[in-house]
């Protein structure tokens, strides 16, 4: 019974954060970066055997042009605002770069430190070194 109540709230959740109208587009965009994190995902030489493979992609509803790389529950997400998608014009290329560079601060283990570091109140963000590292990647 949890279960089912859990899935209407998300479902509720999930389509009032996305109106009517945009739904449609929405799952379309979602099939385009999943087949591009796919593709991307078969390149991958080294998997961290302490993380719940493949990571989940989400897609955020917020102007910020943004996309990040992060853990939960041993589960790796690579969240992407609808903000940076409209400003790329949702071309495949430019999003396949975009996740490529949040896939590698997950696989070179950058997420990890930061998680590691936030405990400590050391760092809320990756460093400049991972940044040069997940674009190098």
């Amino acid at each position: 019974m949890k279960k089912i109540i859990y899935c209407i709230f998300i479902n509720f959740l999930f389509f009032s954060l996305f109106p009517l109208t945009g739904r449609a587009q929405l799952t379309e965009l979602k099939r385009n970066i999943d087949t591009i994190t796919t593709k991307l995902l078969a390149s991958v030489a080294i998997v961290p055997s302490n993380l719940k493979w493949p990571p989940e992609v989400r897609i955020i509803d917020s102007t910020d042009p943004n996309a990040f790389a992060s853990i939960k529950e041993e589960q790796p997400i690579i969240s992407i605002n609808t903000g940076l998608i409209t400003i790329i014009d949702n071309v495949p290329d430019r999003m396949a770069y975009i996740v490529a560079h949040e896939l590698a601060h997950i696989v070179k283990g950058h997420c990890s430190r930061r998680l590691l570091s936030e405990k400590n109140a050391l760092a809320s963000t990756f460093s400049n070194e991972d940044e040069k590292e997940a674009d190098i990647e």
